[in-house]
């Protein structure tokens, strides 16, 4: 039977033929994807369309797995109804299934269907010199030499003309090696200038880019694996006073060197050649771009830029984010770079990003951090405006330092009015649209961000635990796995694999690639769970001792961080170590220590909650049962709500742990079912394999008929296991 032409649902008139939507006179054109989508939808309303349906509607004749790219056609195409995942009036998202079209009954327009007989021969006829017409245009261009791009204004197909530019990490011809950083640097900036300016340009970030410099690759190699039209590589000679940048622009559809040239500055003008750069390249691809952080007013002194790049550069690494030591010696090179000169706005932003991390990851929550985030974070809004850079940050800001979710997405959502492919900016309202459990949003963003920076390590890395949250384990896994092959030794999903499958291979090689790294605090955490999760319970005790710490950053648990609750004695590990072996009193020292460190340190709204419920684990370790008991109740009643999953997961986590010990097993055992099923939720493993909760729960009726089942859930995950 032939489809009508022309459909109107809900307000909206579709036309097949043109693939435009019209409301209220206006028309809006659909992409190809999300108008085979909507397409299919209409033609089954009220019915569930499966996501295998779907794929083998849309990719009849492959095997690869779609699932992302049907996520963001999906996102695309209720942008253009104006639809909401959280309240749908129209695409309805069943989790794990599949879309149901849940509007008004589409129906055909009469008026239209009656002339489309009539109307035939006429758009033949307008097709067919419309055919001529292009084809005497491709013809002119080729003739002419004009960039292929130009292509895109003509185009019928949007999401294939999509311009997609990546940035080779540029060849260091400095003689003196120690300026082999202002090449990186001069990279990240020309980049970030690029991407921040040209709104309409998809450009790969630094994190991926930089994977190709240790394993260099073809022009058309690189074209394939991340789906780019054009590549820009370039070359950087500093020396004395004088830089030269050497810069080639390729359209990597057909190999074709559209542009090339030469940038000669002295050392004091060279600042100013990111926004140089942005407007060239822009004006070979023919893209629009903003007045944004490309013309934001440059550093005077070139000494100060030098020291903002190693900052930077430092703080790209997953290693220079987690380190305290890294973050350290950034805050000292962009003091000084500040105090050459206080108005450069890039200083301040990425000053106020460091502090920022530094508060997150819990290595200073004290108010004098807090303080001068603040006060950085000011300057660079009146030095700048409404970057979306900026506005990323203060939403941050606004998430985890005010807990004031609402105000993060609004600012959000005017970065992404700015800059809408921007990939932080993807990240930003990944993040809080988990935190707000608006999981399906949420995962379409992390796909979005995953497409421009597919090798960044802290994106995959998020996306996977919050699948895992979410109990989704073959999406989690298989996007690890993933990842994993296509860049190796990038990933952790050792205990993301054990939460599943209570599988402890993996974390095993992970532990030890973390024990290389030198951090002694990230391995005696890692290496304490491992042991635990191993049932090596008689080396725990001998492990803390043998670390020599006193003190741990408490910021990372589980595979999620825990923002802002600062630091904890390394008593409390070594209390439950002693608990398992049933060494009571060597334990009594350790509450001790913990009530003492408890009474000492300052109670902030982060911390509040953590440090009552070390105090409940004080109480236990010490003997008190009803008054640990208690404080873990507290504890958890204070715990903040919708901010972060990872402060809730890991207060339910701790409180079940305090209340099973102290003989409250029913009330331990209602907090693991929630955990079991409730956003965000823990793997099967991560309860009935930690014996912190198995030992003092092993005759508890509740919690066997809850391990029955979670262990039947981990037998079906066995096939998901790494081979």
């Amino acid at each position: 039977m032939t489809k009508p032409l022309t459909l109107t649902f809900g307000g909206w008139t579709l036309y097949r033929e043109s693939g435009e939507l019209e409301r209220d006179g206006k028309r809006v054109r659909l992409q190809d994807l999300p108008f085979q989508i909507l397409d299919e939808l209409l033609g089954r309303p009220g019915e569930v369309v499966t996501r295998e349906q779907l794929i083998t509607r849309l990719w009849p004749k492959t095997i690869v797995d779609f699932d992302a790219n049907l996520n963001s056609g999906v996102r695309r195409l209720r942008s253009a109804l104006g639809d909401d995942a959280e309240s749908p009036r129209f695409i309805e998202t069943l989790p794990r299934r599949g879309y149901r079209y849940i509007g008004e009954a589409p129906r055909p327009d009469v008026t239209t269907e009656s002339k489309r007989g009539a109307d035939s021969a006429r758009i033949l006829a307008w097709t067919s010199a419309c055919a001529a017409i292009v084809a005497s245009i491709l013809l002119a261009v080729y003739l002419a030499g004009t960039p292929a791009t130009s292509v895109e204004t003509i185009s019928p197909n949007a999401e294939r003309a999509r311009l997609r530019l990546a940035v080779l990490p540029f060849e260091n011809l400095s003689p003196d090696p120690a300026n082999a950083f202002f090449a990186d640097g001069m990279h990240e900036e020309i980049l970030s200038a690029i991407a921040n300016r040209a709104t309409n340009l998809e450009v790969i970030s630094r994190t991926t880019m930089m994977v190709y410099r240790a394993a260099p690759k073809s022009v058309s190699d690189i074209a394939q694996e991340l789906n780019v039209t054009h590549v820009l590589e370039g070359s950087v000679r500093r020396e004395g006073q004088s830089v030269r940048l050497v810069l080639r622009l390729i359209d990597a559809r057909n190999d074709l060197n559209l542009w090339s040239k030469n940038f000669d500055r002295q050392l004091t003008d060279a600042i100013t050649l990111q926004s140089a750069v942005a407007e060239e390249v822009g004006s070979q691809l023919m893209v629009k771009l903003s007045g944004d952080i490309g013309d934001l007013p440059q550093p005077a002194d070139p000494e100060a830029y030098d020291l903002y790049l190693k900052a930077r550069l430092g703080m790209q690494t997953v290693t220079g984010m987690r380190s305290p030591r890294e973050q350290q010696k950034a805050l000292a090179l962009l003091d000084r770079a500040i105090a050459l000169d206080d108005t450069f706005a890039a200083a301040h932003l990425q000053r106020a990003r460091v502090r920022m991390n530094m508060f997150i990851s819990s290595q200073d929550v004290s108010e004098a951090n807090l303080t001068a985030l603040r006060i950085d974070l000011a300057a660079a809004r009146r030095l700048m405006g409404d970057a979306p850079p900026l506005l990323v940050s203060e939403a941050t800001y606004a998430s985890l330092v005010e807990f004031d979710t609402p105000k993060a997405l609004r600012m959000l959502r005017a970065a992404e009015q700015i800059n809408p492919r921007a990939p932080e900016v993807c990240l930003g309202l990944a993040r809080t649209l988990s935190q707000a459990e608006t999981l399906a949003e949420a995962l379409d963003y992390y796909e979005g961000a995953t497409t421009l920076d597919p090798a960044n390590p802290m994106i995959a890395a998020d996306w996977t635990t919050v699948l895992k949250t979410a109990r989704r384990p073959e999406e989690s896994l298989r996007l690890s796995r993933a990842f994993e092959a296509r860049y190796p030794g990038r990933t952790t999903y050792g205990l993301r694999l054990f939460g599943f499958t209570g599988q402890v291979d993996r974390f095993a090689k992970e532990v030890k690639h973390v024990e290389a790294t030198g951090e002694p605090e990230a391995r005696l955490a890692a290496s304490f769970d491992l042991l635990l999760y191993s049932r090596r319970l008689n080396e725990l005790a001998a492990l803390v001792e043998q670390s020599g710490l006193t003190m741990l950053p408490q910021g990372s648990r589980g595979g999620f961080t825990i923002p802002a609750i600062g630091r904890k004695p390394v008593a409390e590990l070594h209390g439950w170590a002693k608990m398992l072996e049933n060494d009571t009193a060597a334990a009594a020292t350790d509450g001790r220590v913990l009530l003492d460190f408890v009474a000492r340190e300052p109670v902030t709204k982060w911390n509040a909650w953590y440090l009552r419920m070390l105090a409940a684990e004080g109480a236990f370790f010490a003997g008190d049962k009803p008054g640990a008991a208690q404080e873990a109740r507290r504890a958890l009643a204070m715990a903040p709500k919708n901010i972060h999953p990872g402060i809730e997961r890991y207060s339910r986590s701790l409180a079940a742990r305090v209340l099973a010990w102290a003989g409250r097993g029913d009330e331990a055992v209602h907090i693991l079912e929630q955990l079991s099923t409730e956003f965000p939720m823990v793997g099967p493993a991560d309860v009935t394999r930690d014996p912190l909760y198995a030992v003092p729960l092993a005759g508890n009726a509740r919690y066997q008929a809850l391990e029955r089942g979670l262990e039947a859930e981990i037998a079906a995950n066995q096939r998901l296991r790494d081979p």
